[in-house]
Protein backbone atom coordinates (compact mmCIF):
# COMPACT_ATOMS: atom_id res chain seq x y z
CA UNK A 1 0.00 0.00 0.00
CA UNK A 2 1.35 3.30 -1.19
CA UNK A 3 0.41 6.57 0.85
CA UNK A 4 1.52 10.07 -0.42
CA UNK A 5 1.00 13.93 0.81
CA UNK A 6 2.29 16.55 -1.67
CA UNK A 7 1.36 20.45 -0.64
CA UNK A 8 2.00 23.13 -3.61
CA UNK A 9 2.62 26.68 -3.30
CA UNK A 10 2.10 28.29 -6.79
CA UNK A 11 4.60 30.64 -8.23
CA UNK A 12 4.47 32.39 -11.75
CA UNK A 13 8.46 31.37 -12.19
CA UNK A 14 9.62 29.41 -15.40
CA UNK A 15 11.64 27.12 -13.17
CA UNK A 16 8.78 25.26 -11.66
CA UNK A 17 8.12 23.54 -15.01
CA UNK A 18 10.79 21.05 -14.51
CA UNK A 19 9.85 19.10 -11.11
CA UNK A 20 12.05 17.24 -8.61
CA UNK A 21 11.55 13.51 -8.97
CA UNK A 22 9.97 11.90 -5.83
CA UNK A 23 10.01 8.11 -4.77
CA UNK A 24 6.59 7.80 -4.34
CA UNK A 25 6.09 7.75 -8.39
CA UNK A 26 4.77 4.12 -9.32
CA UNK A 27 5.91 2.66 -11.94
CA UNK A 28 2.66 1.96 -14.40
CA UNK A 29 3.22 5.86 -14.64
CA UNK A 30 6.71 6.51 -15.23
CA UNK A 31 7.24 9.03 -17.88
CA UNK A 32 4.31 10.41 -17.91
CA UNK A 33 4.89 14.17 -16.99
CA UNK A 34 7.18 15.88 -14.82
CA UNK A 35 4.17 17.02 -12.90
CA UNK A 36 2.90 13.77 -11.82
CA UNK A 37 6.54 12.41 -10.64
CA UNK A 38 6.90 15.94 -8.86
CA UNK A 39 3.78 14.95 -7.10
CA UNK A 40 4.48 11.86 -5.86
CA UNK A 41 1.48 10.65 -8.38
CA UNK A 42 -0.97 12.67 -6.43
CA UNK A 43 -2.83 13.94 -9.87
CA UNK A 44 -5.78 11.82 -9.84
CA UNK A 45 -8.20 14.87 -8.57
CA UNK A 46 -5.89 17.23 -10.63
CA UNK A 47 -8.50 18.77 -13.70
CA UNK A 48 -5.59 19.86 -15.74
CA UNK A 49 -4.30 16.56 -16.45
CA UNK A 50 -3.59 15.40 -20.24
CA UNK A 51 -3.13 12.11 -19.02
CA UNK A 52 -6.46 11.40 -17.64
CA UNK A 53 -7.15 8.52 -19.67
CA UNK A 54 -4.96 6.82 -17.60
CA UNK A 55 -5.02 8.28 -14.39
CA UNK A 56 -8.43 9.09 -14.28
CA UNK A 57 -10.90 9.44 -16.98
CA UNK A 58 -13.56 10.84 -14.88
CA UNK A 59 -11.48 13.95 -15.25
CA UNK A 60 -11.95 14.52 -19.19
CA UNK A 61 -15.83 15.67 -18.70
CA UNK A 62 -14.37 18.31 -15.92
CA UNK A 63 -11.77 19.69 -18.33
CA UNK A 64 -12.83 23.38 -19.15
CA UNK A 65 -11.13 23.18 -22.74
CA UNK A 66 -9.03 20.47 -24.98
CA UNK A 67 -5.56 19.39 -23.26
CA UNK A 68 -2.17 18.00 -25.01
CA UNK A 69 0.84 17.08 -23.69
CA UNK A 70 3.99 15.35 -24.84
CA UNK A 71 6.86 14.25 -22.36
CA UNK A 72 9.96 12.68 -22.50
CA UNK A 73 12.68 10.82 -19.64
CA UNK A 74 15.81 9.20 -19.55
CA UNK A 75 16.75 6.74 -16.71
CA UNK A 76 19.95 5.38 -16.75
CA UNK A 77 21.47 2.78 -13.67
CA UNK A 78 25.09 2.09 -13.33
CA UNK A 79 26.88 -0.58 -11.52
CA UNK A 80 30.00 -0.55 -9.65
CA UNK A 81 32.35 -3.30 -10.59
CA UNK A 82 34.83 -5.97 -9.52
CA UNK A 83 37.13 -8.47 -10.48
CA UNK A 84 34.60 -11.08 -9.69
CA UNK A 85 31.49 -9.39 -11.05
CA UNK A 86 30.75 -7.02 -13.87
CA UNK A 87 27.41 -5.08 -14.74
CA UNK A 88 26.42 -3.51 -17.36
CA UNK A 89 25.31 -0.03 -17.18
CA UNK A 90 21.86 0.47 -18.51
CA UNK A 91 19.91 3.25 -19.96
CA UNK A 92 16.36 4.01 -21.24
CA UNK A 93 14.24 6.67 -23.36
CA UNK A 94 10.44 7.04 -23.18
CA UNK A 95 8.22 9.52 -24.29
CA UNK A 96 4.71 9.70 -23.73
CA UNK A 97 1.66 11.36 -25.63
CA UNK A 98 -1.76 12.43 -23.92
CA UNK A 99 -4.77 14.25 -24.95
CA UNK A 100 -8.25 15.57 -23.72
CA UNK A 101 -11.40 16.56 -25.52
CA UNK A 102 -13.81 17.62 -23.47
CA UNK A 103 -17.86 19.08 -25.16
CA UNK A 104 -20.94 19.92 -24.51
CA UNK A 105 -23.78 16.69 -24.46
CA UNK A 106 -25.98 18.93 -26.71
CA UNK A 107 -27.28 22.66 -27.20
CA UNK A 108 -30.07 22.23 -24.70
CA UNK A 109 -27.95 21.04 -21.99
CA UNK A 110 -25.05 22.11 -19.51
CA UNK A 111 -23.71 18.84 -19.35
CA UNK A 112 -20.44 17.95 -20.40
CA UNK A 113 -18.62 14.45 -21.78
CA UNK A 114 -14.79 13.89 -23.25
CA UNK A 115 -12.86 11.35 -24.78
CA UNK A 116 -9.71 11.03 -24.17
CA UNK A 117 -6.00 8.79 -25.17
CA UNK A 118 -2.60 8.45 -23.65
CA UNK A 119 0.37 6.85 -25.26
CA UNK A 120 3.26 5.95 -24.51
CA UNK A 121 6.71 3.81 -24.58
CA UNK A 122 10.15 3.28 -25.68
CA UNK A 123 11.80 5.64 -28.26
CA UNK A 124 13.93 2.53 -29.29
CA UNK A 125 11.43 -0.38 -30.13
CA UNK A 126 7.98 -0.73 -30.40
CA UNK A 127 8.49 -3.67 -27.75
CA UNK A 128 11.68 -5.52 -27.07
CA UNK A 129 11.73 -8.88 -25.00
CA UNK A 130 15.17 -10.46 -23.86
CA UNK A 131 16.21 -13.98 -23.17
CA UNK A 132 18.28 -13.81 -20.49
CA UNK A 133 21.41 -16.33 -19.69
CA UNK A 134 21.83 -17.64 -16.15
CA UNK A 135 24.80 -15.32 -15.61
CA UNK A 136 23.29 -12.28 -16.82
CA UNK A 137 22.49 -9.49 -14.49
CA UNK A 138 20.04 -6.49 -14.37
CA UNK A 139 18.05 -4.17 -12.96
CA UNK A 140 14.97 -5.51 -11.23
CA UNK A 141 11.68 -3.34 -10.51
CA UNK A 142 8.36 -4.00 -10.46
CA UNK A 143 6.42 -3.20 -13.25
CA UNK A 144 8.41 -2.51 -16.27
CA UNK A 145 5.74 -0.99 -18.46
CA UNK A 146 7.27 2.20 -19.48
CA UNK A 147 9.75 -0.17 -21.79
CA UNK A 148 6.49 -1.50 -23.37
CA UNK A 149 4.30 0.54 -25.48
CA UNK A 150 0.63 1.32 -23.92
CA UNK A 151 -2.54 2.99 -25.40
CA UNK A 152 -5.22 3.48 -23.20
CA UNK A 153 -8.60 5.27 -24.62
CA UNK A 154 -10.82 7.02 -22.27
CA UNK A 155 -13.88 8.39 -21.93
CA UNK A 156 -15.65 11.08 -19.64
CA UNK A 157 -19.19 11.66 -18.45
CA UNK A 158 -21.18 14.13 -16.26
CA UNK A 159 -23.22 12.85 -13.78
CA UNK A 160 -24.59 16.32 -11.75
CA UNK A 161 -23.65 19.59 -12.91
CA UNK A 162 -19.99 21.00 -12.53
CA UNK A 163 -20.04 18.18 -9.29
CA UNK A 164 -20.07 14.51 -10.00
CA UNK A 165 -18.07 12.96 -12.98
CA UNK A 166 -17.92 9.32 -14.08
CA UNK A 167 -15.89 7.62 -16.39
CA UNK A 168 -14.17 4.57 -17.73
CA UNK A 169 -11.81 3.34 -19.79
CA UNK A 170 -9.40 0.09 -21.86
CA UNK A 171 -5.77 0.40 -21.65
CA UNK A 172 -4.40 -2.01 -24.88
CA UNK A 173 -0.91 -3.95 -24.20
CA UNK A 174 0.48 -6.29 -26.26
CA UNK A 175 1.39 -10.12 -25.34
CA UNK A 176 2.61 -12.90 -27.87
CA UNK A 177 2.44 -16.67 -28.06
CA UNK A 178 4.47 -19.05 -30.36
CA UNK A 179 5.26 -22.77 -31.46
CA UNK A 180 8.39 -23.83 -31.82
CA UNK A 181 9.39 -27.54 -33.84
CA UNK A 182 13.35 -28.55 -33.40
CA UNK A 183 14.15 -31.91 -35.51
CA UNK A 184 17.67 -33.12 -34.81
CA UNK A 185 17.57 -36.12 -36.82
CA UNK A 186 20.89 -37.11 -38.41
CA UNK A 187 22.95 -34.63 -39.64
CA UNK A 188 20.61 -32.50 -41.05
CA UNK A 189 18.70 -30.80 -38.04
CA UNK A 190 16.06 -28.65 -38.93
CA UNK A 191 13.91 -25.97 -37.08
CA UNK A 192 10.83 -23.52 -37.51
CA UNK A 193 9.02 -20.89 -35.23
CA UNK A 194 5.93 -19.14 -35.47
CA UNK A 195 4.88 -16.13 -33.28
CA UNK A 196 1.35 -14.36 -32.41
CA UNK A 197 1.04 -11.09 -31.01
CA UNK A 198 -1.64 -10.02 -29.19
CA UNK A 199 -3.45 -7.24 -28.33
CA UNK A 200 -5.07 -7.66 -24.71
CA UNK A 201 -7.30 -4.97 -22.66
CA UNK A 202 -6.91 -3.92 -18.92
CA UNK A 203 -10.26 -1.87 -17.36
CA UNK A 204 -9.81 1.61 -16.09
CA UNK A 205 -12.56 3.14 -13.71
CA UNK A 206 -12.79 6.87 -11.95
CA UNK A 207 -14.90 9.01 -10.16
CA UNK A 208 -14.61 12.49 -9.60
CA UNK A 209 -16.35 15.17 -7.46
CA UNK A 210 -15.79 19.02 -7.31
CA UNK A 211 -16.87 21.24 -4.67
CA UNK A 212 -16.24 24.47 -3.92
CA UNK A 213 -12.33 24.22 -2.48
CA UNK A 214 -12.49 20.55 -2.17
CA UNK A 215 -12.24 17.77 -4.55
CA UNK A 216 -11.93 14.15 -4.39
CA UNK A 217 -11.66 11.41 -6.69
CA UNK A 218 -11.23 7.41 -6.60
CA UNK A 219 -9.65 4.98 -9.46
CA UNK A 220 -9.82 1.22 -9.81
CA UNK A 221 -7.19 -0.05 -12.46
CA UNK A 222 -7.31 -3.64 -13.71
CA UNK A 223 -4.54 -5.71 -13.72
CA UNK A 224 -1.96 -6.16 -16.50
CA UNK A 225 -0.11 -9.76 -16.80
CA UNK A 226 0.97 -9.95 -20.31
CA UNK A 227 2.62 -13.46 -20.67
CA UNK A 228 5.16 -14.98 -23.26
CA UNK A 229 3.53 -18.31 -24.28
CA UNK A 230 5.40 -20.85 -26.30
CA UNK A 231 5.30 -24.35 -26.76
CA UNK A 232 7.92 -26.76 -28.49
CA UNK A 233 8.18 -30.24 -30.19
CA UNK A 234 11.98 -31.73 -29.88
CA UNK A 235 12.53 -34.19 -31.83
CA UNK A 236 15.42 -36.44 -31.58
CA UNK A 237 16.67 -39.57 -33.70
CA UNK A 238 17.70 -42.51 -31.74
CA UNK A 239 19.30 -45.56 -33.20
CA UNK A 240 18.94 -44.10 -35.98
CA UNK A 241 15.30 -44.91 -36.65
CA UNK A 242 13.32 -44.30 -33.83
CA UNK A 243 12.16 -40.40 -33.13
CA UNK A 244 11.52 -39.49 -29.50
CA UNK A 245 9.12 -36.24 -29.27
CA UNK A 246 9.93 -33.83 -26.37
CA UNK A 247 7.61 -31.59 -26.29
CA UNK A 248 7.98 -28.79 -23.66
CA UNK A 249 5.88 -25.54 -22.90
CA UNK A 250 7.03 -21.94 -21.33
CA UNK A 251 5.44 -19.10 -19.95
CA UNK A 252 6.70 -15.91 -18.96
CA UNK A 253 5.87 -13.06 -17.71
CA UNK A 254 6.65 -9.60 -19.56
CA UNK A 255 5.87 -7.37 -17.30
CA UNK A 256 3.10 -6.92 -14.39
CA UNK A 257 1.01 -4.18 -13.53
CA UNK A 258 -1.39 -4.95 -10.15
CA UNK A 259 -5.13 -4.36 -9.58
CA UNK A 260 -5.03 -1.01 -8.02
CA UNK A 261 -7.64 1.18 -6.04
CA UNK A 262 -6.21 4.94 -5.25
CA UNK A 263 -8.26 7.38 -3.56
CA UNK A 264 -7.08 11.27 -3.32
CA UNK A 265 -8.62 14.47 -2.03
CA UNK A 266 -7.40 17.86 -2.62
CA UNK A 267 -8.04 21.18 -0.92
CA UNK A 268 -7.46 25.05 -1.95
CA UNK A 269 -6.37 27.37 0.78
CA UNK A 270 -5.67 30.58 -1.03
CA UNK A 271 -2.88 29.63 -3.50
CA UNK A 272 -1.87 26.77 -2.07
CA UNK A 273 -2.85 23.43 -2.90
CA UNK A 274 -2.83 20.22 -0.34
CA UNK A 275 -3.05 16.58 -2.03
CA UNK A 276 -3.54 13.86 -0.14
CA UNK A 277 -4.02 9.91 -1.56
CA UNK A 278 -3.70 6.60 -0.32
CA UNK A 279 -3.04 3.37 -2.84
CA UNK A 280 -3.87 -0.20 -2.45
CA UNK A 281 -2.35 -2.53 -5.27
CA UNK A 282 -3.28 -6.35 -5.09
CA UNK A 283 0.30 -8.29 -5.39
CA UNK A 284 -1.01 -11.31 -4.64
CA UNK A 285 -1.38 -13.06 -8.10
CA UNK A 286 1.98 -11.75 -9.20
CA UNK A 287 3.73 -14.87 -10.70
CA UNK A 288 7.97 -13.98 -10.93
Amino acid sequence: MAVRLVILKYFSMFGLLFAIPALASQAQNYGLGGETTGRANSVLAEVSNPFAALYNPSLIAAQPHPIFGFSSAVQQVAFSTSENLKLKNQSLATWAFGFSYPFKLNRESSKQAGLGLAFSGPFQKLRTFYAYAPEDAFAMRYGGSDSQFKATLGAGLELFEKTLFLGAGLSLYLSTAGAAEETLVGNNPTGRMALDVGLNTAAVVGLYLKQENTQTAFTFHQALDPSFIQSIDGKVSIAGSEILHQPLLARSTLYYEPQTLQLEAQHQIGSTKASVGIGYEFWSQYKA
